[in-house]
């Protein structure tokens, strides 16, 4: 037994175990309905779902909500339902511009309506009945005289009080500074019971542009113009109309939008900020403390590998539990793919975990639109378009279990990265890259059960014994080369490490090494 020099290691076997049938890492991929011809069809723009259902909405060209029943890859279509017509704007309700659920109930903005003879904007209230079907029960409006614009682009719900309220953000246009109202909805009718602005108004403040509603809290985003970082104003019922919290974000960088996007769970709050560093994007953690009050815990800075341009991260977020996730986009000279960043808290530490990719889908996807993203108990939803089909799709992507770069490359005559593909869960298949290594070069790639620390050829070794691959290969032409291995169904909770090294004279020790990626199941 021969030691291979590029890594010090003896080996017997050269070659990963063959890949076997396994359960993709794309739970179920939902075309959109037949109804649905237009090519400018927006299905899945917005989201939203309770135990059983699946709601997807067609805001733009068709006006129409779809609701599914079932459950993970067995939804089936329930009912259609379609946008009455506006007299003004027949073809521009927006209606489901944004979903809000809670319990049987259901709110659908409508921000574009002038269903009521303004194009200011509405939002209709649905019950479900028995048989899971959306029956109307309410059509909320801004009260007679209002100023209110875009009406409708939010909603939330909030059922934990006695009577459940309705909330609705109407955030205006370039010269007025939004609005949110809130009312009370029962089969008999509904009133309007407050009108809420911003405690510092400013043109073009965008108050109402986002909303989060939980256990008699209001969360407002106001992410305001280009001069501003933006801002969340919190109320809560007992104090009436009168903020008692202002959030700003950390690095106070105007224009990046903070509040574009929210998601509140418990006393923890997910702020969007989606031009956060120049255009990137982000999102900031809040948490509650026990007087009450708001304070930010962690700023979510989406790490991205050097090959992928992407931004507006934050643009749409979601909440559950350790798990947050921020959904942004590639750039347009990149193909407007859709990408989101999963993020868990660990120890009481955010960690970036995963990003999904083009190459994690299965069909190759376009984002003419940057839609809800939904986070289930195992499972990220959100809609993207399939180039191929020319139709919008609506994916479930199991949760993805956890990758952790932990540097150590040295670059020669390129700098070689190692990049992973496929969600990381048992009984899945996992997909490792190798990407800007030099073209053609010889190399060695591994996996190890361990983590380590050694320095080697003025980089740093992670990849530990047990080594479960141990691969010789050469790079192709463009210095690209791709692994792939099963994960057994066993494997749930483990880590391993992997990394690469090719021979290359420019290289300061004549080796060139990748990052490492401490790997980890879910």
């Amino acid at each position: 037994m021969q030691p291979l020099p590029l890594l010090g290691l003896a080996v017997l076997a050269l070659t990963p175990a063959p890949l076997v049938a396994q359960a993709g890492c794309v739970i179920d991929s939902i075309a959109q309905p037949a109804t649905e011809t237009s090519l400018l069809s927006t299905f899945g723009a917005g989201l939203a779902q309770r135990p059983g259902f699946l709601f997807a909405s067609s805001p733009s060209e068709t006006n129409r909500l779809f609701s599914f029943n079932g459950g993970v890859a067995t939804w089936s279509l329930l009912e259609v339902i379609q946008g009455p017509p506006s007299a003004l704007q027949p073809s521009n309700l927006n209606f489901g511009a944004c979903l809000a659920v809670a319990g049987s109930r259901l709110a659908v903005g409508a921000p574009y309506s002038s269903l009521l003879g303004l194009p200011n904007g509405v939002t209709f209230v649905y019950e479900q009945d028995g048989a899971g079907l959306l029956q109307p029960i309410a059509l909320l409006a801004p009260p007679p005289g209002s100023p209110a614009v875009r009406f409708g682009a939010a909603t939330a719900i909030d059922e934990s009080l006695p009577a459940t309220l309705y909330y609705v953000g109407a955030p205006g246009d370039s010269f007025s500074e939004g609005e949110a109202f809130v009312y009370q909805v029962d089969f008999v009718g509904h009133a309007l019971i407050a009108t809420l602005a911003a405690s510092a108004p400013t043109p073009q403040q965008r108050f109402g542009s986002s909303l989060a509603a939980l256990a008699g809290r209001l969360l407002v985003g106001a992410p305001g113009p280009a001069s501003t970082p933006g801002s969340v104003y919190v109320f809560e019922t007992s104090a009436g109309g009168v903020p008692v919290q202002r959030l700003f974000p950390s690095v106070l960088t105007p224009g990046q939008g903070f509040g574009e996007a929210l998601a509140a769970e418990g006393d923890r709050l997910l702020v969007g900020a989606p031009a956060d560093f120049v255009g990137v994007g982000g999102g900031y953690v809040f948490e509650r403390d026990a007087a009450g009050q708001y304070l930010e815990a962690a700023h979510l800075a989406p790490q991205l590998p050097r090959w992928l341009d992407a931004a507006e991260f934050g643009t749409r977020v979601a909440l559950r539990g350790d798990i947050a996730v921020l959904r942004g986009r590639t750039s347009a000279a990149a193909g407007l793919r859709p990408v989101i960043a999963v993020f868990e808290q660990i120890g009481g530490a955010w960690r970036q975990q995963k990003l999904i990719t083009a190459g994690d889908l299965g069909f190759m996807p376009v984002d003419n639109l940057i839609g809800d993203v939904l986070l289930g108990d195992d499972r990220v939803i959100f809609a993207t378009k399939d180039i191929g089909l020319q139709k919008r799709r609506l994916v479930e992507y199991r949760l993805p279990g956890a990758v952790r770069d932990l540097g150590g490359g040295v670059a020669g005559q390129t700098a070689p990265e190692l990049v992973v593909e496929g969600c990381l869960a048992a009984a899945t298949n996992v997909v490792t890259r190798v990407v800007g290594g030099p073209p053609n070069g010889l190399g060695l790639f591994v996996a190890g059960r361990t983590t380590v620390d050694v320095p080697l050829y003025g980089g740093q070794l992670h990849a530990g014994p047990i080594y479960l691959i141990v691969q010789a290969h050469a790079l192709d032409a463009m210095g690209e080369y791709e692994v792939q291995a099963p994960i057994s169904a066993a494997a749930a909770g483990q880590s391993f490490t992997v990394q690469a090294g090719y021979f290359d004279p420019f290289a300061p020790q004549g080796v060139a090494l990748t990052n490492a990626l401490e790997l980890t199941v879910r």
